[in-house]
């Protein structure tokens, strides 16, 4: 079975990578070059856990071995934190700008930005709307388009 080329698919494919993520803005052309980076930074990111487990839970601020936690607040409630979750360099945007992919994350761990600066590099090549070798076009919106996209977008105003 073979899986649509949708956002949705990608972030749900890359949880370490994109978390709780609910979209991409960009076009479907990228989808190839955002998967082949997605899939870079998971391997980067899973080995990051395993050396990192003794890090500290976000909600709680306890390490794994001391959870689950009891927070207990004034008004006498409690509520317990059960779940481990270590804070991860996930995306939290992914996004077009100038032409080019912008891939920002909660943080950098080492190898992530050499990673990602080349998938940025790549994508001012890389066309927007269908994935084929393409080149920066525009005079005040900068997207990167094949010449048949850019073609069609200049004769009906749209790509189909």
């Amino acid at each position: 079975m073979k899986t649509e080329k949708n956002y949705k698919n990608l972030i749900k494919q890359f949880p370490n990578v994109f978390g709780d993520l609910s979209y991409i803005d960009c076009g479907i052309g990228w989808y190839d070059l955002l998967s082949s980076l997605a899939g870079e930074l998971d391997i980067l990111i899973k080995n990051w856990i395993a050396a990192n487990e003794d890090k500290f839970c976000i909600d709680c601020n306890q390490t794994q071995e001391e959870h689950p936690y009891t927070f207990y607040f004034d008004n006498g409630k409690t509520i317990t934190c059960e779940v481990f979750n270590l804070m991860l360099p996930q995306a939290v945007q992914v996004k077009e700008k100038f032409g080019g992919l912008r891939f920002y994350t909660r943080f950098y761990i080492k190898g992530m930005e050499k990673i990602i600066s080349k998938y940025e590099k790549l994508s001012f090549t890389t066309c927007e709307n269908c994935g084929n070798t393409g080149e920066i076009c525009g005079k005040s919106w900068y997207t990167v388009l094949c010449t048949e996209c850019n073609e069609r977008k200049e004769k009906n105003g749209k790509f189909n």
